[in-house]
């Protein structure tokens, strides 16, 4: 991950996977999980469109960009993330408007957590830096 400025309320701020998917209360908390990360994204981008880039993708570990609108937790990961099993954390990046999300994921094809996708927000005008 690229050295940044972390958010101060989190390192990761959210994290799904291992014991979560196993427990008995996993549909439970992968909704508490997808309410958090609404709240999160309305905190940041309201309008809900994003600019999504991603380094190491899958086997290959091809890099890859895709713009999207989601304003609900479960619309991103599903949006962003390989249709698979996925262990990932959710980090919140940057300081005030600057914020942003990059999340960090593990699968079968990238097990050590080399996928990094970086979740900036978009205004559909121009290609935000990424």
């Amino acid at each position: 991950m690229p050295a940044e400025t972390t958010y101060p309320f989190a390192n990761a701020a959210l994290s799904w996977g291992g014991e979560n998917e196993r427990s008995s209360d996993a549909e439970f908390e992968w909704e508490n999980l997808c309410d958090s990360l609404t709240e999160l994204m309305e905190s940041i981008n309201p309008k809900g469109q994003w600019h999504c880039t991603v380094e190491n993708f899958g086997w290959r570990g091809l890099p890859g960009y895709k713009n999207l609108k989601a304003t609900k937790g479960q619309e991103l990961l599903s949006g962003i993330l390989p249709k698979t099993d996925c262990y990932f954390k959710v980090f919140v990046m940057g300081k005030g408007f600057g914020r942003y999300l990059m999340v960090q994921n593990f699968h079968h094809d990238s097990p050590y957590g080399n996928e990094w996708y970086k979740v900036v927000r978009f205004n559909g005008r121009k290609h935000p830096a990424s």
